[in-house]
């Protein structure tokens, strides 16, 4: 009974004696979506969708990425902080979406904010972006990110095709590197954020060179988006 108690609690509560020191997620929660979320951009459906228990982003049909480009002048102001000053700095490449060339093309502050900008190529299908990449939807305009299979259906057995962090990449124009990637059995993490509670789920889950996602608390630290 006693044995019977004692395994009932290490399935409900993380404890470092229960399982490896890195495991962040019950591992019937890795390994199982539950309900799974659409993941929206604007109120525009994806393909992309979020694990009710892991928190994962995981993509289950491919589609093609709503855009937003070009934006209101006013939006593309904000950002730029440029407020009431002139746009003719020097820094400035562009101070409004349509200064920029292609479909998918539109402006952005160079990070950190200040009063510089240029013109950002975005994507809205996967080819769009280069091989071994995939169009990750977002505003206005989707971003060509790592992936090493491009649906749900690629991965099998159950498994997703979901997100993870370039841990040992550096930081791309302000935001870490995120990937998708099938899960593998020996998964010890699902969502970006990983750690433990006292930490405040202060690690990265990574991806090593097996493809096993594991949880990272030594990296570059930048936003995750």
């Amino acid at each position: 009974m006693r044995g019977g108690v004692a395994s009932f609690l290490c399935a409900l509560v993380y404890v470092v004696a229960c399982g490896s020191p890195q495991q962040t997620v019950l591992r019937e929660q890795i390994h199982t979506c539950g309900k799974s979320t659409p993941h929206l951009v604007h109120g525009n459906d994806t393909g992309f969708g979020e694990c009710e228990r892991s928190g994962m982003i995981h993509r289950e049909q491919i589609r093609a990425c709503a855009s937003f480009v070009p934006r209101p002048a006013e939006e593309v102001r904000r950002l730029l902080y440029l407020k009431d000053e002139p746009s003719a700095l020097p820094s400035l490449r562009c101070v409004q979406d349509q200064d920029c060339a292609g479909a998918n093309s539109y402006c952005k502050p160079v990070e950190p904010p200040g009063h510089s900008s240029y013109c950002h190529e975005g994507c809205s299908e996967d080819s769009d972006c280069s091989p071994g990449r995939l169009c990750l939807c977002d505003y206005p305009a989707g971003r060509c990110v790592e992936a090493q299979c491009r649906s749900d259906q690629d991965c099998g057995n159950g498994l997703l095709c979901g997100s993870f962090v370039g841990v040992h990449s550096s930081c791309v124009e302000g935001v870490e590197p995120v990937g998708f990637a099938c899960q593998t059995p020996k998964d010890e993490c699902a969502n970006l954020w990983c750690g433990d509670r006292a930490s405040g789920w202060s690690g990265r889950c990574g991806l090593d060179q097996s493809g096993k996602r594991y949880c990272e608390t030594d990296y570059e630290s930048c936003p995750i988006r």
